[in-house]
């Protein structure tokens, strides 16, 4: 269990210094959908039900939270995501389109659509089509 969360935080962490923090920031939160559609122990660590994993991987779960704070600390720094954004809003937005997803048999196309419209609402300005 703890390499679910170990792997998504060395991720993170590798994109911390990327060239463009938002789309470091976009990408990865991407990949987390992705992620969680085929690991259902990761969206339910990310959303702390159905085990405690604040007492079984809260050094891990951590690690990842610090992770993810630094990309949207970055991408927000760089004028690319809204500033009144926090882990904590994204960490809900990932959890919603998971039990969203879960609701419809795993609808993979479905949760990596309503991520995109996400990011498009964590954006500062719209994306153009086709960028």
């Amino acid at each position: 269990m703890l390499s679910h969360i170990a792997q998504p935080a060395d991720e993170a962490r590798g994109l911390a210094e990327a060239e463009d923090p938002g789309e470091a920031f976009f990408g990865f939160c991407l990949g987390m959908v992705e992620r969680g559609m085929k690991n259902r122990g990761l969206a339910e660590i990310l959303a702390g039900v159905g085990i405690d994993a604040k007492a079984r991987i809260a050094a891990e779960t951590e690690q990842l939270d610090r992770a993810l704070e630094r990309l949207v600390k970055r991408a927000q720094d760089s004028g690319q995501v809204r500033a009144d954004i926090g882990i904590a809003d994204v960490r809900a937005l990932l959890n919603s389109i998971h039990a969203a997803a879960e609701r419809e048999q795993g609808d993979r196309r479905m949760a990596l659509r309503m991520m995109t419209v996400i990011c498009d609402g964590l954006r500062t300005e719209p994306r153009r089509r086709g960028a």
